[in-house]
């Protein structure tokens, strides 16, 4: 897949329907992205480990460990609107888990429509809000592969963990200000 799409970038720019891509190596200190990668890795562990001990996992499903990751970093244009995103992913659990439900589970559609339609749904969403997260589309396609049972609390487990490790990820990684 990688190899299909940089020939198709190298044709583009090619045929002049791409600017062409110059390589630009940027500043990258060991030391530096090692101290805030540990920092993140720790972080992230002391919260994970109240979803374990509460037997709730998806507190801290995959999408939202990339969320916190995200907002820890504080460059991030995200974080001038981590209100949109959150009601985004709250948004996408629910609608992936509202359309599993009434879809397949008691219109026994295939899930592949649940999927498109919920797809559908969350671009439509990102169109209106003129923001762009795809982890939220990792979150909205979950509720199509969880057991029975785990669903109906999935949309309340994404958003409280949406509204831990956003706010955490953000006090805790702050861009320090340097003085004179």
């Amino acid at each position: 897949m990688a190899l299909v799409i940089i020939f198709m970038q190298w044709c583009m720019e090619k045929f002049g329907l791409r600017p062409h891509n110059s390589y630009e190596p940027c500043h990258f200190d060991y030391k530096i992205e090692l101290k805030k990668w540990s920092k993140l890795i720790i972080v992230f562990s002391l919260i994970a480990l109240i979803p374990f001990n509460c037997n709730a996992i998806y507190f801290i499903a995959p999408p939202l460990i990339v969320t916190f990751a995200e907002f820890a970093n504080a460059k991030s244009p995200l974080r001038k609107c981590p209100i949109r995103i959150f009601w985004i992913l709250v948004l996408a659990s629910a609608s992936g888990t509202i359309l599993r439900e009434v879809l397949n589970m008691y219109l026994h559609l295939p899930l592949a429509l649940c999927a498109a339609i919920a797809c559908m749904i969350l671009f439509a969403t990102f169109e209106r809000a003129h923001t762009l997260f795809p982890p939220a589309g990792a979150i909205l396609l979950i509720p199509m592969i969880l057991r029975l049972e785990d669903l109906r609390y999935f949309p309340f487990e994404v958003a409280v963990g949406a509204a831990i490790l956003i706010p955490a990820a953000m006090l805790l990684f702050r861009e320090k200000k340097i003085t004179l």
